[in-house]
């Protein structure tokens, strides 16, 4: 039997910085501490290093509850206040990640490489001392007695479960965070589903679009009702859409589908002309060209392929001269495009995972579990989902970290107190 302080499941975003923070907490106080990271890959930050496009999009300069979707509001802002944004981007400065904004609150690595934020993470790590078992899958987590006892093999005295969420995971890749923390009453996992992901369309939805990109506002309803709105590029795909408004609006369709309710997206794909500007426009353009295929007359505005499409659901042939009288029609049908949604991309085409650990059941200051002392958990497996944008990487940084000095401030007093 190997004994620890702290075993650490899952050495990804969250699980490095709760290693980090747990040993530089008990550096504070004169200790050290005994840390392990178990880690099912072959090394550490798998999945960091796809984020932003592989450049890593680690925080937003514009931070607060409102950009998580998912997650009690007053819970995540006590996250927060304990482990401030600003906190995260001093420690990624003083491990050499400094920091640069996009022009629009996305912050990256100055390097823009994702690669340098996951090497800089494990030095820091092993720096202080931290152990990291790879290549090894978490099957079971006992509580005996004061301690934990992991695999069977391995037991520490205070447990935190950094194994993240299971989008982006292939069918070929093993993942049972959540059945860990279910092998332990007092922790309730809420049903998990795909977020910020591509939506699947119904209704006539023409696959022939796949590949075509144009900025567009993608509004979802659920019946009358304005869930989420966002302007940005969409890409059409074989079977639905995508892109940075669709992934953000993906979060509020999961929820109200996973609760059975109809949800449709709507498409305006000129959102920087109202209806009378777009108007004035297509009346004068099919005066001054009366006898031109309709197909010919809008390259400026909307990709051909996506022009031939909206010109056949207004009912005008895209070979023919367009008919003055179908103006109107194909103004509506340009500014609100719709699709009923059938479905979210699957989990393995997500990036963040829905649900998770419910959130009640662990101390918002602590992030330790309140019927299993010594058990903390953080980053994705909880029941947080925040926007792109950085937004869920700020999370895991501000959880991990909150984790890891929770613990270590936990053993530490323990000690203090037997002396």
């Amino acid at each position: 039997m190997q004994h620890y302080d702290i075993i650490i499941i899952g050495a990804g975003a969250s699980g490095l910085c709760a290693a980090a923070e747990a040993q530089r907490t008990a550096e504070a106080r004169g200790r050290h501490l005994q840390i392990l990271m178990i880690e099912k890959e072959k090394s550490p930050g798998k999945k960091l290093l796809a984020t932003g496009n592989g450049r890593c999009n680690l925080g937003n300069k514009h931070m607060g509850a409102e950009y998580y979707p998912l997650g009690d509001p007053s819970f995540i802002e006590n996250i927060f206040a304990a482990c401030p944004p600003q906190e995260n981007l001093d420690f990624f400065r003083e491990i050499g990640i400094p920091t640069f904004d996009d022009g629009s609150g996305r912050l990256y690595p100055l390097s823009r490489r994702a690669g340098a934020v996951v090497q800089a993470l494990r030095t820091e790590c092993e720096r202080v001392g931290a152990q990291l078992l790879c290549e090894t899958a978490v099957t079971s987590i006992k509580k005996t007695g004061r301690d934990y006892l992991v695999n069977g093999g391995y037991a520490a005295n205070c447990l935190i479960l950094a194994a993240g969420g299971s989008a982006g995971l292939r069918k070929t890749d093993a993942y049972n965070g959540y059945g860990l923390l279910q092998q332990n009453p007092g922790i309730r996992v809420t049903p998990t589903f795909p977020c910020l992901c591509g939506l699947k369309l119904a209704g006539g939805y023409p696959s022939g679009l796949k590949g075509v990109r144009n900025i567009s506002r993608a509004a979802v309803y659920s019946g009358d009702s304005l869930l989420f709105a966002e302007t940005g590029e969409v890409q059409f795909n074989a079977d639905g859409i995508s892109g940075i408004p669709v992934l953000q609006a993906s979060v509020e369709a999961a929820r109200a589908l996973a609760d059975g309710k109809p949800v449709t997206v709507a498409l305006d794909l000129l959102p920087s002309l109202d209806a009378d500007a777009l108007r004035a426009f297509l009346t004068a353009v099919v005066r001054r060209y009366p006898a031109t295929a309709a197909e010919q007359l809008f390259g400026g505005y909307l990709p051909k392929p996506l022009c031939v499409y909206l010109l056949k659901r207004a009912g005008v042939a895209p070979s023919a001269p367009f008919p003055p009288q179908k103006v109107p029609a194909f103004i509506q049908t340009v500014k609100r495009c719709d699709f009923p949604v059938a479905g979210t991309a699957d989990l393995p085409d997500a990036q963040v995972t829905g649900g998770g650990a419910d959130l009640a059941c662990f101390h918002a200051d602590t992030l330790e579990a309140k019927r299993l002392p010594g058990l903390f958990a953080c980053g994705e497996i909880l029941n947080v989902t925040g926007r792109c944008g950085g937004y869920n990487l700020m999370w895991a940084w501000s959880s991990g970290r909150l984790a890891g000095r929770s613990a270590a401030k936990k053993i530490c007093n323990r000690q203090e107190s037997s002396c």
